[in-house]
């Protein structure tokens, strides 16, 4: 994500574009107005543009938009994607001050506490099949909250806690089928269902990355998936944007 900013900043503030102004740009022959030649002008421009562009998207609801929509939903999610410093530095030295100027980008989200929270661990791995958030029923395609995400699992393939706890409980689901709940301290919760054998206990202190079952489940819609949820204060969150951010060569 640094490296993507830094690209931007060079096309942003490359010396070919930084001391022109947007008029110079047109062959016509014709300047625009003073106020429109201002490079913030144009800038909030774009910025308003993609806003509604993403207002837009999400007001779609055909399978395709939901699954951008999804994605998008993670990359703001992603603590990568960490705006905050931005928004702190626009506050503290002017909303109109260009952040690029000012290195704003390049000011790591570690330094201003956003990266106090523990990540989470991959609880299987596998490939995530269903997302947080509102999602198609694959039942009757109705409209629903997914409160967690489901990953393909092989069978058999071992389930880990995502974090230090104590198991608070062990359950046959109705809709989940074998369930583990632990309770991470801090209001903070996961929960694994569909698993094919449970090998904790309630009670039972465990941790983060500790076998707590394998995979293998029977339950009625998702057949073979681990489904995943973290709560925080009893409302769900994307685990995703919990995770640390896994490399890949993509």
């Amino acid at each position: 994500m640094k490296d993507t900013w830094r690209d931007l900043e060079d096309i942003w503030n490359s010396e070919d574009y930084r001391h022109r102004s947007i008029d110079s740009f047109f062959e016509t022959g014709h300047r625009l107005p003073r106020f429109l030649s201002k490079r913030w002008v144009w800038q909030s421009g774009v910025v308003v543009m993609l806003f509604f562009c993403l207002l837009f998207i999400f007001q779609l609801e055909s399978p395709q938009a939901l699954v951008v929509q999804e994605n998008i939903r993670y990359v703001l999610a992603a603590r990568e994607s960490d705006m905050s410093p931005v928004l702190e530095a626009m506050a503290r030295y002017g909303v109109w001050l260009d952040p690029f100027d000012n290195q704003v980008l390049y000011k790591n989200y570690l330094e201003v506490g956003a990266g106090t929270e523990e990540l989470l661990a991959i609880p299987v791995s596998g490939k995530v099949a269903r997302g947080f958030g509102r999602q198609r029923s694959p039942i009757d395609n109705s409209p629903v909250f997914h409160s967690g995400i489901d990953i393909l699992a092989e069978p058999g393939a071992p389930v880990r806690a995502t974090l230090s706890g104590v198991v608070v409980r062990v359950d046959q689901d109705p809709y989940l089928g074998r369930v583990v709940e632990l309770d991470h301290g801090r209001g903070l919760t996961s929960l694994y269902g569909n698993l094919g054998e449970v090998l904790v206990d309630e009670g039972q202190v465990v941790e983060q990355g500790a076998i707590i079952g394998k995979a293998g489940g029977r339950a009625p819609s998702h057949v073979k998936t681990i489904h995943f949820e973290v709560r925080e204060k009893g409302e769900p969150v994307d685990p995703l944007s919990r995770m640390a951010p896994v490399k890949t060569s993509i």
